[in-house]
């Protein structure tokens, strides 16, 4: 049995249409996977011809992979493919002759005879009743393999010859047998194939989870049992019970036009030729419609209810009536029955005058002055003091002046119920007290919520605050949460988120909410950065408003002002602000035009130290060091200066004190070139013949040295040795003298 296309589940109760194709093995019971059609379609009508399955057209709604746009906005198919079961392998075909193309279409049905696909009936958004037939020509004429394929026959490899499908059994080896090559799908298969929670649980191995029908894993030992399910759809007799939030499942659609409730990734394939005509999902309690026909009591309404009719009564003021009916007139099982001299109306157009049968229209439809009480152009509404359904004549009455002992000033032009009541009263009957208030509203007590300016609204008989601002709890708003820091009670005081430093935080904020965030530093000696990012930065949305303050105990200082770019960054130094002295606060408020529009956005800050200014560096380094320099060559001076004076002043008392030793006065003769030593008296009067010194040691100074000479001893003149000693003494030297 082969298995191609169809309608399966896909994500949270949603249906679609799939392309793949299976195989069941009946001796085996077993399932295979094959290849996939080439279009995902529903409702395709198909016919097997030997080791052929021809298929044609089908509901494709979602197949958009057609190059035509246009054509692949249809929900219908037009394509004719052939799978070649043998080779697992789908292709396209060309008819080699056809009466005429039948187009679009799904529903119908095929079968072949004599070389020929017949096919029948079908619908294109109308039922159809035509035959056509598609021939596969003349395949044994055929030679070439694309050819025959491409015609709709079957190519036999063994003897490289082109027949028909209906033959190719009848060649010797020209048709493999098809033989199953897996097991144990059959599993995958059923549950695949469950759309419902209750079928789900009647295919072994299967359990109902998200919607879907999944395998049961190995390891799971939970039970499930088909009591998991909620009611299903088909058991549910009325609009209330197949919408009725009270199941959360939102599984079943009712359909208006057939009382019919029906699963919702089932409907598709019910009404799949537009047998529904209306239909509510996930109705709100009381919102289904009034199909009655004898309900409606004006033209509009009823021609918009299936199955209704509108008889216009002679008077030509708007006054009918609404009766089952179609488009040849009243039903015989009416309740009620259109008058003699009435029109009835099933389609357009529509009648001329519609005054709620209250005026009369001139000649060109429109009404003149509405009585009873009415107004409006139809004079469908009753005037402000009176209450009533004013259409089809109905009735407007006096508005009550007074509800529970509150006087009323006006009321439901529809209800009667009191719109507004004197005093802090609210409520149709004035039994509530207004928003903002709460207390005995019967005894007169409506008293003023007190919330500390930080909401408006509070339980209206116990007095607690309710809806009070992010980060403020308490029965008077008057306290602030964990995390959040400030005084809720001052005026204008809130409750401020501490921000981390390095940690992104993402808000989401309601509609003209404001959030409220401290930033302290953490360190001094480095730069803060601020970052705001509203989630339509991407696709920049503007419904955010920024607002930075610096903060001391004594200052307050406005930074940023109602800044609304969805983008907002600024680096803030130590320099200008005094991080150990004060903070940041930050406001972001939701400010968008678009109700109930939500702000996302990210905000967060980072602290770090700035890079260092090199040029800023090395100029300090050098001036610095250059002092230093100049401080140290201005020392090592003044040292030189000092140990000058000092090695002067030594050396004056060393010749002072060498002055004052006692010297032998002997004069001298150098030493000869015969080295002979002569003593002899200078005479008187003559000049002092200096000795040559050996030696000269001048000081580093170079004004002082120190000379070294021979002295000959007194000897005797007949002594045969001379006795002579080396003698030193310091003296300046000539420059100095």
């Amino acid at each position: 049995m082969i298995v191609s296309g169809g309608i399966r589940p896909k994500a949270h109760l949603q249906t679609g249409s799939t392309k793949k194709t299976r195989i069941l093995y009946l001796e085996t019971m077993t399932w295979e996977e094959r290849d996939s059609a080439k279009d995902s379609v529903f409702d395709a009508a198909s016919v097997l011809v030997g080791p052929i399955m021809y298929v044609y057209g089908g509901n494709a709604y979602e197949n958009s992979n057609n190059d035509d746009k246009e054509s692949a906005a249809l929900c219908f198919e037009s394509q004719f493919t052939a799978y070649y079961i043998p080779l697992d392998k789908w292709h396209r075909v060309k008819p080699a002759n056809t009466q005429e193309n039948p187009g679009r279409v799904y529903g119908h049905t095929m079968h072949y005879a004599n070389g020929s696909v017949l096919l029948y009936g079908g619908y294109d958004s109308m039922l159809k009743a035509d035959t056509f037939g598609f021939e596969t020509g003349v395949c044994t004429d055929l030679s070439n393999q694309d050819d025959c394929i491409d015609s709709g026959c079957y190519w036999c490899s063994a003897g490289d010859q082109c027949v028909r499908p209906d033959n190719a059994f009848g060649v010797d080896g020209c048709v493999i047998p098809v033989t199953a090559v897996s097991t144990g799908e059959s599993r995958n298969g059923a549950c695949d194939a469950a759309l419902d929670c209750r079928t789900c649980y009647e295919a072994a191995g299967c359990k109902w989870a998200g919607n879907l029908c999944t395998v049961i894993d190995t390891d799971d030992n939970t039970t499930y049992t088909v009591d998991d399910c909620t009611v299903p759809c088909e058991s549910r007799g009325n609009c209330s019970e197949c919408t009725d939030p009270i199941f959360h499942d939102k599984q079943c659609v009712w359909c208006d036009s057939t009382s019919q409730c029906v699963p919702l990734n089932e409907m598709t394939n019910i009404f799949a030729y537009g047998g529904c005509a209306s239909y509510s999902y996930d109705s709100p309690e009381g919102s289904c419609p009034d199909l009655v026909c004898a309900n409606q009591l004006d033209y509009k309404h009823c021609y918009s209810t299936p199955g209704c009719g509108w008889c216009d009564f002679v008077a030509k003021t708007g006054e009918g009536l609404c009766v089952d009916g179609n488009g040849m007139g009243p039903l015989p099982s009416a309740n009620v029955t259109c008058p003699a001299d009435s029109t009835y109306h099933f389609a357009p157009p529509e009648p001329t005058c519609q005054c709620s049968g209250h005026s009369t229209c001139d000649g060109g439809g429109r009404c003149g002055s509405c009585e009873g009480n009415t107004e409006g152009l139809n004079c469908e509404s009753c005037i402000p003091g009176y209450f009533g359904n004013a259409l089809n004549n109905g009735t407007c009455a006096p508005c009550e002046t007074e509800f529970n002992g509150v006087a009323c000033l006006m009321c439901d032009n529809l209800t009667g119920g009191c719109t507004d009541c004197v005093g802090n009263v609210t409520g149709a009957a004035c039994n509530e007290c207004g928003s903002g208030f709460y207390g005995d509203p019967l005894n007169g007590t409506c008293e003023v919520c007190l919330c500390n300016n930080q909401t408006d609204t509070c339980d209206s008989t116990t007095g607690r605050c309710v809806d009070c601002p992010p980060g403020v709890d308490g029965g008077s708003c008057d306290v602030c949460d964990e995390n959040y820091m400030g005084d809720p009670t001052l005026p204008g005081g809130h409750c401020y988120f501490n921000l981390q430093v390095n940690t992104r935080y993402e808000v989401t904020l309601p509609e003209g909410q404001t959030r409220y965030f401290y930033v302290f530093p953490v360190r001094d000696n480095s730069e803060l950065n601020i970052t705001f990012a509203n989630s339509g930065v991407l696709s920049p949305r503007y419904n955010s408003s920024l607002t930075i303050f610096w903060r001391t105990d004594k200052t307050m200082e406005l930074i940023v002002a109602d800044y609304t770019e969805p983008f907002y960054t600024n680096v803030f130094s130590q320099d200008v602000y005094d991080f150990n002295a004060g903070w940041f606060e930050v406001e972001v408020s939701e400010v968008g035009d678009i109700p109930e529009d939500t702000l996302r956005f990210q905000l967060f800050y980072t602290q770090y130290r700035p890079p260092p200014n090199l040029v800023k560096f090395f100029v300090t380094f050098f001036a610095c060091f250059f002092i230093l320099l100049a401080i140290g060559l201005s020392i090592w001076k003044a040292r030189l200066v000092q140990l000058r004076r000092r090695a002067v002043r030594a050396r004056q008392v060393e010749l002072e004190t060498m002055a004052a030793r006692p010297f032998a006065t002997a004069k001298l003769n150098s030493i000869t070139d015969n080295y002979s030593l002569t003593c002899r008296s200078t005479p008187a009067g003559a000049a002092t013949k200096m000795p040559h010194p050996l030696s000269t040691e001048p000081f580093a100074d170079g004004e002082t040295v120190i000379q070294t000479v021979l002295i000959q001893l007194p000897t005797p003149v007949d002594a045969p040795v001379y006795k002579i000693a080396f003698g030193s003494t310091l003296q300046t030297s000539k420059k100095r003298n």
